[in-house]
Order: structure tokens, then sequence, then C-alpha cells
């Protein structure tokens, strides 16, 4: 029994942090510099950068 849960224990947190890293600094990070980049591009700053940063956008939303 002990070692049932052991392993269980060890599946179950190996699963939830790979999900929890992914989740969180994957989709997070991203959306938050997604959002503090749109802020800073609509001020004005670096215009030219709003196509390359669009179009990587894009291609993430392709590959998903």
């Amino acid at each position: 029994m002990e070692v049932w849960l052991e392993v269980w224990l060890e599946v179950w947190l190996e699963v939830w942090l790979e999900v929890w890293l992914e989740v969180w600094l994957e989709v997070w990070l991203e959306v938050w510099l997604e959002v503090w980049l749109e802020v800073w591009l609509e001020s004005g700053a670096l215009r030219s950068l709003r196509t390359v940063f669009n179009g990587r956008a894009r291609l993430n939303q392709a590959r998903i």
C-alpha cells in the first residue's frame, strides 16, 4: 500500500507541476506580455512592431 501511495503521489505531483508550469508560466506570462505589449504599442511606441507581434499571435493561434 505504501509503494502504491508513493507512486501515485509522485505521478500526481509530476503531472500537476507540469500542468501548472505550462498553464501558469506559459499561458499567464504570454497573456501578460501580450497585454503589456499591446498597451505599450497603443501608446505610440514602436508601432512597426505591431505587425511582427500580430504575426506571432496568429502563428500561435494556428498552432493551437
